[in-house]
């Protein structure tokens, strides 16, 4: 098996892992959206811009939950379920290179329902999912 970018949560404490995302395929990381105030003058050439704040955004991981029977992936969709609780701050750390050598470390909150894409549940192998966390949202 080839070597993967690792998706861990852990709990508020950034120590106790809490789960690991099992085949992740896409996601919208790295992000780190800021605001700014930019002020411009009629009669001037350009612009000032005034940094502001980090914003919060949403971060999306989608995947697969593998087993060899339709079981199997009912009991990881439970687990994920279980351990990925609605509205309870985590702080989400991904690999930033397969050598695990640095890590990107987001504050995140699940807010939305995870979503399984139905036409993949069939017991053969495979089941598509999609958690979205809202960062910046303690």
């Amino acid at each position: 098996m080839s070597p993967t970018i690792g998706f861990k949560l852990y709990l508020a404490d950034g120590i106790t892992l809490q789960y690991t995302f099992e085949l992740v395929q896409f996601s919208n990381l790295p992000n780190n959206p800021k605001r700014f105030a930019e002020i411009s003058g009629f009669r001037g050439n350009g612009s000032i811009v005034i940094l502001g704040s980090e914003t919060p955004w949403d971060l999306t991981i989608q995947g697969f939950l593998n087993g060899d029977n339709y079981d199997e992936i009912t009991a990881k969709i439970d687990e994920l379920e279980d351990k990925v609780e609605f509205g309870v701050p985590y702080y989400l750390k991904v690999d930033k290179n397969l050598a695990k050598t640095s890590q990107y470390i987001y504050r995140v909150k699940r807010l939305q329902p995870i979503q399984y894409a139905d036409n993949l549940r069939n017991g053969e192998g495979a089941q598509a999912y999609t958690v979205i966390f809202r960062v910046r949202a303690w």
